[in-house]
C-alpha cells in the first residue's frame, strides 16, 4: 500500500483490558491500565463513522 503524501494528526487506539490487578501487584484489586509510548502504523484502513 502506497501512503506517500498522507498526513494524519490523530490516531484512535482501542484496547481491551486484562481486568483488575492480581493480589501480588502493587495495586491489587484496581483496574489495570494501558500506556503507550510508541504506535507503529502498518496500513491505512478508512472507516466512516
Amino acid at each position: 500500500m502506497d501512503m506517500k503524501g498522507v498526513t494524519i494528526r490523530y490516531v484512535k487506539v482501542a484496547t481491551l483490558g486484562v481486568g483488575v490487578c492480581s493480589k501480588g501487584h502493587v495495586r491489587p484489586g484496581q483496574e489495570s491500565k494501558k500506556y503507550f509510548d510508541e504506535v507503529i502504523i502498518q496500513s491505512l484502513i478508512i472507516v466512516e463513522w
